[in-house]
């Protein structure tokens, strides 16, 4: 890649600098990590954590490294064993859970669109605020395909 931790976290907190304010919405970062490439220490495995909070995106896509025939990576030293990948794989799912959770209690009380989209079970609908918060209400099939007004975490799941 042609960056580095450093150069992603200095994006990133120019965006939200640039985007946040007291009553405007944080900025949705989701992010891809792979563990468990050949040669992952618990020493990079526990500095990729210490990044991952430190930069706090609001949801992390974790998946585990997986040998493919044919690739530099398939003939590595230091192939991990599935246990440890699994392992890595529910850490890093915990800790998204817990940043997803921040976010949503960052953006509580803040005024934010939303388009609902669907109908779901149970007699609700859902749809998404710009910056990828969930919001379900009651069904109302006047309000599918249109936007409306909502105060985040307050008359919604």
């Amino acid at each position: 890649r042609r960056y580095d931790t450093a150069l992603f976290a200095e994006k990133m907190d120019y965006i939200r600098r640039r985007m946040e304010g007291p009553r405007l919405p944080k900025v949705f970062f989701g992010i891809d990590v792979m563990v468990g490439l050949p040669g992952e220490t618990d020493e990079l495995f526990a500095q990729t954590c210490a990044f991952i909070r430190r930069v706090r995106p609001a949801f992390i896509h974790v998946f585990p490294y997986s040998r493919r025939p044919g690739t530099r990576a398939a003939t590595m030293k230091g192939q991990l064993p599935e246990r440890i990948k699994t392992e890595r794989v529910a850490q890093l799912k915990a800790l998204s859970d817990s940043l997803s959770e921040a976010f949503l209690a960052e953006n509580r009380g803040i005024a934010e669109t939303v388009l609902f989209e669907s109908r779901e079970k149970g007699g609700t609908m859902s749809g998404y605020t710009r910056n990828y918060i969930r919001i379900t209400v009651p069904y109302d099939k006047d309000r599918v395909g249109k936007t409306a007004p909502v105060i985040i975490g307050t008359d919604h799941e």
